[in-house]
């Protein structure tokens, strides 16, 4: 596993208007459909991903000490895809469904606070997730799962997740990664420390091994990436499934709807799902 990590900033959406998608040609001229996405940050310096950039947006489920017992779980889930299809794979269909089903793209979108959900609403969630491409990626773990030695679960999540991103980066072509956090006072730290002991390794053209190289960057909630929304519900259904098997109200063959339209629909090589059950120190 490699990632080479070059910059940490916070993300903030710029007060003027939804969008930081813009498409500017030589002349400054607004153009379609080459786009040019703008992560400004708090100091005002601005990242530009390239078409090639593969963004991954990352959200944990639970807390790393399993101590909850209403929900004893914990892990990662992501969504990525290169920078080149994230308006129209991931913005513009989630956008949509914020319009028809939840008042509009200007509501923060949470998967647990979606406590009673509508019918219509599960429906349109349950369509972005089986119609749009994008990879999705889930590491979890459990007040059930066997640890055998001196285990840092923190450190074991993030291994886990790093292999889940090789499984689906093996079909993609990309140049750098840059991952997305949501703003956390707790997390953030951990993230940035656990996430940078990794790298993550690819061919050139010549068949020789290069590092990646790999931004981090962590932007708040409210700002209302779509990105982060959606890597939150990936992250979330991952640990509910989980839960819901553990209580005995679903089986490995018989998965909620939420979890199959996440995990088992579309493209299988951009999906990638764990529960560990059992971890070794030699792991």
């Amino acid at each position: 596993l490699c990632c080479r990590t070059s910059s940490v900033c916070k993300l903030t959406r710029p007060s003027t208007g939804h969008s930081r998608y813009r498409a500017c040609s030589a002349e400054g001229n607004v153009i379609q459909p080459k786009m040019k996405l703008i992560f400004p940050s708090e100091s005002g310096q601005e990242f530009s991903p390239s078409g090639s950039t593969y963004l991954l947006f990352i959200d944990e489920t639970g807390g790393e000490d399993l101590s909850d017992p209403n929900f004893p779980i914990f892990g990662f889930g992501g969504a990525g895809l290169p920078a080149s299809l994230y308006i129209s794979n991931l913005i513009n269909p989630w956008l949509h469904i914020k319009e028809k089903s939840f008042g509009g793209e200007s509501t923060q979108m949470h998967a647990a606070d979606l406590k009673k959900p509508t019918k219509e609403q599960l429906e349109s969630l349950n369509m972005f997730f089986e119609r749009s491409t994008f990879c999705r990626i889930a590491c979890v773990i459990s007040d059930k799962t066997a640890f055998e030695g001196d285990i840092d679960i923190y450190n074991i999540a993030v291994r886990s997740f790093y292999s889940r991103l090789i499984d689906v980066l093996k079909h993609t072509e990309y140049d750098d990664i840059y991952m997305i956090f949501e703003d956390s006072h707790r997390g953030n730290k951990k993230n940035m420390d656990y996430f940078s002991r990794y790298m993550i390794t690819k061919e050139d053209s010549a068949g020789k091994p290069i590092d990646v190289e790999c931004c981090r960057f962590i932007m708040s909630k409210r700002e209302r990436e779509p990105g982060l929304e959606v890597a939150d519900f990936v992250a979330h259904t991952a640990g509910a499934s989980v839960q819901s098997r553990l209580k005995g109200t679903r089986t490995k063959t018989n998965e909620r709807k939420d979890f199959e339209a996440i995990f088992r629909f579309g493209n299988s090589d951009l999906t990638s799902f764990i529960e560990l059950t059992r971890v070794t120190d030699s792991v």
